[in-house]
């Protein structure tokens, strides 16, 4: 296993972030497969360009939805991780790539959302409960603050 760092590559190799290290200064010699979501999404913003596209065929890699296709916020509830960590803890724990929880559940609230198709409106999802990935979310529209979307639990 070779590894090499991005600015290393020959260009006609970008199809894979695999055994690669990054250069950027804030995540120097970590590999991409180890890098948080949070920090392939400064990359994709600030890198050069192999970085963003390394950055980006790694986001891929890892099935990552971005949040700005939703037209509202989503706000996950207390109540709906502590709902996570009781019921389908083994799930959290067998995909997880070195995400928090509770960005793991936003990262599942917010695949499920684009994947439903219901997701447009805001008020198309008050009050909705979905199935995804034999988990059930529940839904609501936050009672103070327009244009959110809350998580109340999972079942």
């Amino acid at each position: 296993m070779t590894l090499l760092y991005d600015n290393q590559m020959p260009r006609g190799e970008l199809s894979c972030s695999h055994n690669v290290l990054c250069s950027y200064p804030e995540f120097d010699g970590e590999r991409y497969t180890r890098l948080p979501i949070n920090s392939l999404l400064i990359l994709k913003k600030r890198g050069h360009t192999i970085q963003k596209k390394l950055a980006d065929i790694e986001l891929t890699r890892r099935e990552f939805v971005d949040k700005a296709e939703l037209p509202y916020e989503i706000e996950i509830s207390h109540h709906a991780v502590d709902r996570l960590s009781t019921r389908h803890m083994h799930k959290y724990l067998n995909e997880n790539e070195g995400q928090g929880i509770v960005c793991w559940l936003k990262e599942k609230v917010i695949m499920c959302l684009t994947e439903c198709g219901t997701y447009k409106t805001l008020s198309a999802m008050d009050n909705c409960c979905v199935a995804f990935e034999g988990m059930q979310f529940m839904f609501k529209s936050h009672a103070k603050l327009n244009g959110r979307l809350v998580l109340v639990t999972v079942n």
